[in-house]
């Protein structure tokens, strides 16, 4: 980005020297119009010295005053109307916002640095407005999906103090039970680092791009990694990756990579087929991560990158719904994006481009 601003025409400066010449043509007019009047009229100079001395008086001591009072009158009554009236507004609708409310839009008029600021007032009050209400929502979000693993490990944890109190628990019941607890807990550990690592990228400005390493030795180490859950599926692994050098923050590469594999993983159906592509082209770094599982539903595309998603909240209990918000939030960080294309029922295909 460049750092130097664009330099831009003066609009209100001009119009404010364009107010005072039109004032100064005002007043030219009408004292052309009353002396236009007044030989009309027959007016002829006074002709004796007493009335000259009068006159002369009038001219020096009384209509220069007058003169500059009626301009600086019309002045600042045209600069009320072209500026001070306009920021009195603004400062009306600044305290507005500072109060909380966001339902403030200022009506635009002309063209010049005051309507461009109004315009970006307005603009910053909408964002206000929606990121109000999404911290709302998050909060919301938040609670429901803290509400159904504390529930759940709450009742559990009831039905095992009940058994314990008849004497009745076995030890298939007891395992069952514990299983259920330490799985709850897990998503709910999970969700608070989620969370906490959505809060910081969020905060940080900053992020460290120096590191050299190569991604697809990242890939292959997650493979690695999850081979249990990819071998327990049977899936067959595609791996199409080009080694290269890049430069960029490998730590959180290397959760994008483990967040969109786990999820392939994930979704994929037995004996499915994951293929996975990396390379660099003429644009930067490609990466590509295809599956032939439960794919995304139409009407959820819009969601997938939203906070609290899960593609199929029937069958997928283990997530938080946070991951590819987060991948979305930290390849906004490190200069990238990322794409999908999916069908319900035949899989999906994510793609991430770095520069």
């Amino acid at each position: 980005m460049n750092s130097k601003k664009k330099r831009r025409f003066p609009k209100l400066s001009l119009k404010i020297i364009l107010t005072l010449f039109c004032v100064l043509f005002v007043v030219y007019a009408v004292m052309s119009l009353i002396f236009t009047i007044a030989r009309a009229a027959g007016f002829q100079p006074p002709e004796d010295r007493e009335t000259i001395d009068a006159w002369v008086r009038f001219i020096v001591y009384i209509f220069p005053p007058v003169l500059g009072i009626s301009i600086i009158g019309l002045f600042a009554y045209a600069l009320n109307y072209i500026v001070v009236a306009r920021i009195c507004r603004l400062e009306a609708a600044t305290d507005e916002v500072a109060k909380g409310n966001f339902d403030i839009n200022v009506a635009v008029k002309g063209r010049d640095e005051l309507s461009d600021l109004t315009a970006s007032f307005n603009r910053m009050s909408a964002e206000l407005k929606s990121n109000e209400y999404l911290s709302k929502e998050f909060i919301r979000n938040v609670s429901h999906e803290f509400k159904t693993p504390i529930s759940a490990i709450r009742a559990y944890g009831e039905l095992l103090d009940a058994e314990a109190d008849g004497e009745r628990i076995d030890r298939v019941m007891l395992k069952e039970y514990a299983d259920i607890i330490i799985k709850e807990s897990d998503r709910l550990t999970l969700m608070s680092k989620s969370i906490l690592q959505l809060s910081l990228l969020d905060s940080t400005t900053i992020i460290k791009k120096d590191d050299a390493f190569n991604p697809a030795e990242q890939v292959r180490g997650i493979f690695r990694l999850t081979q249990a859950q990819w071998s327990e599926k049977n899936l067959t692994l595609d791996l199409r990756l080009e080694d290269m050098t890049v430069t960029n923050n490998e730590l959180l590469l290397y959760q994008v990579w483990q967040n969109l594999i786990s999820n392939a993983i994930k979704f994929s159906k037995e004996n499915g087929t994951i293929t996975v592509t990396l390379k660099r082209d003429e644009n930067g770094v490609f990466f590509e991560i295809t599956d032939d599982g439960i794919g995304i539903r139409d009407e959820d595309k819009e969601k997938v990158f939203g906070l609290f998603f899960m593609a199929d909240k029937s069958r997928n209990t283990e997530g938080s719904g946070l991951g590819l918000a987060i991948i979305k939030k930290i390849l906004s960080k490190l200069g990238g994006e990322i794409t999908f294309d999916s069908a319900e029922g035949k899989g999906s295909a994510f793609r991430v481009r770095l520069d």
